[in-house]
């Protein structure tokens, strides 16, 4: 794999893109290191006019934190505490479990569409719950004639889907072939306008 440089000859950093190609982009590394530096400065500039040691907001910080654990680990614990923790938060978890099957609404009337040809591929489905409104999930494609999931074939060079069963192969960029999101925008427009 070949790095991106910058034109002095120094390495980039590297950020994948969905289409799988590189592209190089600094920014994140150059803000990453200016607001630690910055941090650092601003720190010690402070200690140096309040005439404290270096860093002592972080050093203070943490000998809180550190005196908190010791006193929580080195405290008493009485059976009663720990019998009343575990009790209410089995209260709390069956609560939530039965509000959160009180809130599923009904089955929709669209729930058993669940598969369409779109060009030259067969779709399939299912709908699910996300605690606002019913989504797609598990969209995949199908051979329309085996009806057999459609497998992701694709190497560094070759982006292709095949199925398994009669080896037909389908490139990704071909104009006979459906984007999944393209899908996805399909469904749901059949479901609005009652199309299924």
């Amino acid at each position: 794999m070949k790095f991106a440089t910058s034109p002095s000859g120094n390495p980039l950093c590297l950020i994948k893109r969905k289409d799988m190609s590189y592209k190089s982009d600094h920014r994140w590394l150059v803000a990453g290191f200016s607001s630690i530096t910055l941090g650092i400065i601003s720190s010690t500039i402070y200690d140096f006019i309040k005439s404290k040691p270096i860093l002592s907001s972080l050093v203070s910080f943490s000998k809180i934190i550190w005196n908190f654990i010791v006193r929580v680990l080195e405290s008493e614990i009485k059976l009663w505490w720990v019998i009343f923790v575990i009790f209410f938060y089995k209260v709390i978890v069956v609560s939530f479990r039965k509000y959160k099957k009180d809130i599923l609404p009904e089955t929709p009337v669209y729930s058993n569409y669940k598969k369409e040809n779109f060009k030259n591929w067969l779709w399939k489905w299912d709908w699910k719950w996300n605690g606002e409104k019913w989504k797609i999930s598990n969209l995949y494609p199908y051979c329309p004639k085996c009806d057999i999931e459609l497998l992701d074939k694709s190497d560094i060079i070759h982006q292709k889907i095949v199925c398994p069963r009669c080896c037909d192969q389908y490139t990704v960029f071909d104009r006979n072939v459906d984007d999944i999101e393209n899908v996805r925008a399909l469904i749901y427009d059949n479901v609005a306008k009652n199309n299924y």
